[in-house]
């Protein structure tokens, strides 16, 4: 059956819901082009007729298990390779690491799960990151890392551990070189450095959380553009079960399109190597710690006591105050970075008010309000800072970021499409401004990559 026919089927709009509430993929609730060609083609590989069909087949025990594995491989987007954002790993290395190391001294043992691991270079990926870090002392400690996806092919090739030259590219060679070894065009882990990985089929959307052995709960969650195609409601629903899977102080990491105060809103959101971190802190005394005692309150001395206990002093000319010194752009970054967002905002707004020809001001308001929800006004100052500077590309990305996730496709599709246009004279090597540390070429194909997401709805 061609797609429009298949849209056509009276059995379709029953399929398309089955499918949906299975995997979470509301990605493609309005997208009935792109899900009936994907249709389409599992049709043909089973030749089945239509849809009333294709939904008897599903529900055929084994047979229809193995099919709906099928139909997932052709509905999920698995590219990826090793140290994919290199950013993220950055922060593992520098501000994660060192907290769940310093967390888990006394056992020892650290527990980490990703999520939508996709053929493995995520897991393995964060594994190269911690044993580099602890160097000899890595057989002294207990790591477990679980990988689990929704699609079983992308598991066997995690499993396997094979991967091409192209899952390389952001890869340092050292590394490659020691803890891989060539087979042909594949290149093949090492043993050693498979020895804390297990793999498992997990769907996020249906199954339980898996455990974490006896730990209780997980240190970190690699849970990476995943969430981008699960509906409103089912992202806040599943960033409470992460939030419930971590052990307390543990870290989530998400995708650059997916940091989200409302949707996160369980979480304490951490600014570290440019990207927002979220970490799983309650607010609670620790029980056996007794509240300090408040000081013993005096009685107040009359203010004629005061007056009569000091010599009379003849009157001093009054000094003209100094000015407060105005606020940098780098103070507001330092304030986000340590999660200080009230006081980020307020000291934001008045960099602005002191500075307002000044788009990295305006820029970096539109940052703190983003994050604290007000995204509208975040909106409004991305715009300014724009107008006074129209080749400031990160504010354009982040005006994308915003509209996207209102649904305002033309005008998200428009500010991503401005990013490509301005970084495609800049060498793919150039560190972008305000974009910590971010490069052309990396900012390209995230901008890419959300122009394919809003161009197929």
């Amino acid at each position: 059956m061609s797609p429009p026919m298949i849209v056509a089927d009276p059995s379709y709009g029953r399929l398309k819901r089955l499918v949906i509430e299975h995997t979470g993929l509301a990605y493609y609730a309005d997208k009935d082009n792109d899900f009936a060609a994907r249709i389409s083609h599992r049709l043909s590989a089973r030749g089945v007729r239509d849809c009333t069909s294709y939904l008897r087949l599903l529900d055929g025990g084994k047979p229809g298990t193995e099919e709906m594995d099928a139909l997932i491989a052709e509905l999920t987007i698995g590219e990826t390779y090793f140290f994919r954002q290199s950013e993220h790993f950055d922060a593992l290395r520098d501000t994660i690491l060192p907290e769940m190391l310093e967390r888990n001294r006394l056992t020892r043992r650290l527990r980490i799960w990703s999520a939508g691991c996709a053929n493995g270079a995520e897991p393995y990926s964060i594994a190269l990151v911690i044993r580099e870090a602890l160097g000899d002392s890595a057989a002294s400690w207990n790591v477990r890392i679980l990988g689990t996806d929704i699609n079983r092919r992308y598991l066997a090739e995690a499993e396997a551990g094979r991967f091409s030259q192209w899952s390389f590219r952001e890869e340092p060679e050292r590394l490659r070189s020691r803890y891989f070894h060539r087979e042909g065009k594949e290149w093949v882990i090492a043993p050693q450095a498979k020895t804390w990985l297990s793999f498992l089929h997990h769907n996020l959307v249906s199954d339980p959380i898996p455990p974490a052995g006896e730990a209780p709960g997980f240190d970190l969650i690699f849970c990476r553009n995943v969430m981008i195609y699960f509906s409103q409601e089912l992202i806040r629903a599943t960033a409470a079960r992460l939030y419930d899977a971590l052990a307390e102080g543990g870290w989530l990491v998400v995708g650059h399109a997916e940091p989200n105060a409302e949707n996160f809103r369980l979480f304490q959101a951490v600014m570290a190597s440019g990207i927002t971190l979220y970490r799983k802190l309650e607010a609670r005394q620790p029980q056996g710690v007794l509240a300090p005692a408040e000081p013993p309150r005096l009685p107040p001395v009359p203010p004629r006591a005061i007056a009569a206990a000091q010599p009379a002093e003849k009157p001093r000319p009054e000094r003209p105050r100094q000015p407060a010194p105005a606020p940098t752009v780098e103070e507001v970054r330092r304030l986000a970075d340590r999660g200080e967002w009230r006081s980020a905002a307020s000291r934001a707004q008045k960099l602005v008010e002191a500075d307002s020809l000044n788009p990295a001001a305006h820029f970096m308001l539109a940052l703190v309000l983003e994050h604290t929800g007000s995204t509208n006004q975040a909106v409004q100052s991305l715009r300014r800072a724009i107008y006074l500077d129209r080749a400031f590309v990160m504010a354009h990305y982040h005006l994308g970021l915003i509209l996207e996730r209102q649904r305002d496709a033309k005008r998200a599709r428009r500010a991503f499409e401005n990013v490509l246009e301005l970084l495609g004279s800049r060498a793919g090597d150039e560190v972008l401004d305000h974009g910590d540390g971010i490069s052309a070429a990396d900012l390209s194909e995230l901008a890419k990559m959300h122009l394919e997401l809003l161009n197929k709805r």
